[in-house]
C-alpha cells in the first residue's frame, strides 16, 4: 500500500503539470473565451494534452496522479487531496499551486509562472462546475484536442519522396501513398494523381483501409516530437477521428478483423490498444524494450502479434490483452510478424531470414535459410507470403515450408519499406526508397505499372 504524501510532495512530484507556462502564453485561449462558457475540449484539454500527460499518463504518473483523462484527473493521487473541486477553485490543489506566491511550491518550478489569462481561463472552468459532457469524460485529452493543423505540403516534390506506407482502396482502384504531410491517391492501374489528403504529420509509416470499405488508418509522426494515429474519411479524406497521439513517431498499425479494434504502435516502445467507433484505450502494452515495427491480428482475432528493434516478437490474447509468449530468438530487429496455419504459427521477419514458430510456446520449428538482404516489409494473402528487402528483392514464399521462394518479382533497384496486397485483383504493389511504386499481376508476375508517388511526378518520372 502506498503512503500519503502531504502536499508539498505532491507538488514536486506534479511540478511539470503545466511546465513551460511562458510558452503556452504565446498561444492564447480563443479571443471569445470571456463571452462564453469555458469548455474542457476547446479550452482545458490542450493544456493538459500539451504540458501535462507526459509526467501524468497511462506511460508515466507522478505521484500517481494522472491528466490523460478527465475521470483520471478528478481522481486524486498520493496525497489522496483532491486536484480538482468542482465549483471551487480556491479548494483545488492543481488551482492552488499554479496561483500561490511561494517560489518553492508554486508550479511550474524552474520556469516563468502561468500566464495570467492562462491562469484565469483555469480558474473560470473549475469556478463553472469543471465540467466535462459525458462523451468526453473517458477520452484522452490529446484526442478532445482535435484537429491539429500540420503544414501544407509542397504543391510539386522536387525530388521523389521514399515510400514508407502504401495500401490498395478495397476496391482496387486506387493506391494511397505516405507523402509529406499527406496521403496522396493514385490510380492504380495508370499511376496518374487523382487526390491529395493533407493537414497530417510529417512523415506516414502505415496505412490500413478498415475491414468492409471503412475509413483508412494513417499512422506517422514528426521524429523525435510526436506521434499520430488518425482516421481519415475515404470520400474526402477529411478527419474521421484522432485515434492515439504519442512523444514520438508511430510506425504501425492494424484492424482487429471485425474493424472493432484498432493497434497502433512505435518509437515510444508502447502498444495502445483502442476501439475504434470512440478512441477509448482498452489496453496499453509496453513489453518490448525498443521500437514496435508491426502489428497484427490474427484471422480469428483472438491473438494479436507484435514485432520489435528490440529482437523479440510477442503474442497477446485478446480478452483481456495479456502476454502468452514471447520469440527471443532473432538475433537482430524483427520488421514483421503474421500468424499462419491457423493462427497457430507466427511467421517472423529478422536480418534475411523467417522464423517459424509455435504462437503458444515460442518454441521454434523453423529457419530459413537467407532470402536476399534484410527483409524490411511483409504481407500474406494467406496462402502466400510476400516479403521485401533491403536489395530491392521482392519474393513470395510457401507459408507451409516458410523460406522456400515461389516466385521472385524484378525491376526493382532500391529498398523496398512497403507492399500493399489486393486479393479480389490478385495485385502486388512494392513502394521503395526512390520514390517509386511497382504492381504486378501476382498470378503471371508480370509488371503492370510503374510510376512515381510524388506529386509533380507520375508514370516512368517527369
Amino acid at each position: 500500500m502506498v503512503k500519503p504524501q502531504p502536499p508539498r510532495t505532491f507538488m514536486v512530484a506534479t511540478m511539470a503539470l503545466l511546465a513551460a507556462g511562458s510558452a503556452w502564453s504565446q498561444d492564447p485561449p480563443p479571443s471569445d473565451s470571456t463571452r462564453q462558457p469555458v469548455s474542457f475540449s476547446r479550452d482545458i484539454a490542450p493544456i493538459f494534452s500539451a504540458k501535462c500527460v507526459s509526467c501524468h499518463g497511462p506511460e508515466k504518473a507522478k505521484g500517481s496522479f494522472r491528466l490523460e483523462t478527465y475521470e483520471r484527473m478528478m481522481t486524486p493521487g498520493d496525497s489522496e487531496e483532491p486536484a480538482i473541486v468542482s465549483g471551487s477553485p480556491d479548494q483545488s490543489l492543481l488551482y492552488q499551486l499554479i496561483t500561490t506566491s511561494d517560489p518553492e511550491d508554486r508550479m511550474p518550478q524552474k520556469d516563468e509562472p502561468l500566464a495570467a489569462a492562462q491562469i484565469q481561463l483555469v480558474r473560470r472552468w473549475i469556478a463553472e462546475g469543471a465540467n466535462a459532457p459525458g462523451a468526453e469524460r473517458t477520452l484522452p485529452v490529446g484526442i478532445l484536442t482535435g484537429h491539429r493543423q500540420h503544414p501544407a505540403p509542397p504543391a510539386t516534390y522536387g525530388r521523389p519522396l521514399p515510400i514508407r506506407a502504401l495500401a490498395f482502396s478495397p476496391d482496387g482502384r486506387t493506391l494511397a501513398a505516405g507523402g509529406f504531410h499527406e496521403v496522396t491517391l493514385w490510380d492504380s492501374h495508370t499511376g496518374t494523381l487523382q487526390a491529395r489528403w493533407t493537414n497530417l504529420v510529417e512523415r506516414i509509416h502505415d496505412l490500413v483501409y478498415a475491414p468492409e470499405g471503412g475509413p483508412l488508418l494513417v499512422v506517422g509522426g514528426n521524429p523525435g516530437r510526436l506521434g499520430e494515429a488518425r482516421l481519415l474519411d475515404t470520400k474526402d479524406g477529411h478527419s474521421v477521428r484522432l485515434m492515439a497521439l504519442a512523444s514520438d513517431t508511430l510506425l504501425t498499425g492494424a484492424f482487429s478483423p471485425d474493424g472493432s479494434l484498432i493497434a497502433v504502435g512505435g518509437c515510444d516502445r508502447v502498444i495502445r490498444i483502442l476501439r475504434t467507433g470512440n478512441a477509448t484505450v482498452l489496453a496499453t502494452l509496453q513489453h518490448h524494450s525498443d521500437w514496435v515495427l508491426d502489428l497484427a491480428f490474427s484471422t480469428s482475432g483472438s491473438h494479436l502479434v507484435s514485432a520489435s528493434r528490440d529482437a523479440t516478437a510477442r503474442v497477446f490474447e485478446t480478452a483481456m490483452w495479456t502476454m502468452i509468449s514471447a520469440y527471443r530468438d532473432h538475433d537482430q530487429a524483427v520488421y514483421g510478424a503474421v500468424f499462419a496455419r491457423n493462427d497457430s504459427m507466427i511467421l517472423s521477419a529478422s536480418g534475411n531470414q523467417l522464423h517459424a514458430w509455435n504462437a503458444d510456446s515460442a518454441k521454434k520449428s523453423k529457419t530459413s535459410k537467407p532470402i536476399g538482404s534484410t527483409i524490411l516489409s511483409m504481407t500474406t494473402d494467406g496462402d502466400a507470403l510476400w516479403l521485401s528487402a533491403a536489395d530491392g528483392r521482392v519474393v513470395s514464399c510457401s507459408m507451409e515450408e516458410p523460406g522456400k521462394v515461389t516466385r521472385t518479382l524484378d525491376g526493382l533497384n532500391d529498398a523496398v519499406y512497403a507492399l500493399a496486397w489486393h486479393s479480389p485483383s490478385r495485385r502486388l504493389a512494392a513502394g521503395a526508397h526512390d520514390g517509386r511504386v511497382h504492381v504486378w499481376n501476382a498470378n503471371s508476375g508480370e509488371e503492370t505499372i510503374r510510376f512515381i508517388a510524388s506529386p509533380g511526378w507520375g508514370p516512368e518520372g517527369k
